[in-house]
């Protein structure tokens, strides 16, 4: 009896020994996908990272480039106010010169009768 117990404790410590080992293989395989995925997952976020980087200074240049256009818009709808007042200043001029012509032709007309 003493064998047999000799030998079932014998098997027991294989079976402990083996198991050990086997949870220490899970242990490592598990560390080296937790590594990849690390990996992985940094290389991931440093490409998105960059996009981030590259669509703000898009952003941004696109945002100048519309300043300028909006400051360039207002130059020259305030250049168009102004060449309509320059406009009306002329055509009121035109009005004047008009109405001394037909005076004066009117004049021209009562001394030729």
């Amino acid at each position: 009896m003493a064998e047999a117990a000799a030998v079932s404790s014998a098997q027991l410590q294989g079976r402990a020994e083996s198991a050990e080992s086997a949870v220490l293989q899970m242990k490592d395989k598990a560390r080296s996908k937790m590594q990849q995925l690390t990996e992985s997952a940094n290389a991931r976020i440093a490409a998105l990272d960059a996009e981030l980087r590259a669509a703000s200074l898009a952003l941004t240049t696109r945002v100048s480039e519309l300043k300028g256009l909006r400051a360039q818009a207002v130059e020259a709808a305030q250049g168009a106010g102004g060449a309509s007042e320059r406009a009306g200043v002329l055509a009121a001029e035109l009005s004047v010169v008009r109405a001394a012509l037909a005076a004066a032709l009117a004049a021209a007309a009562e001394r030729a009768e």
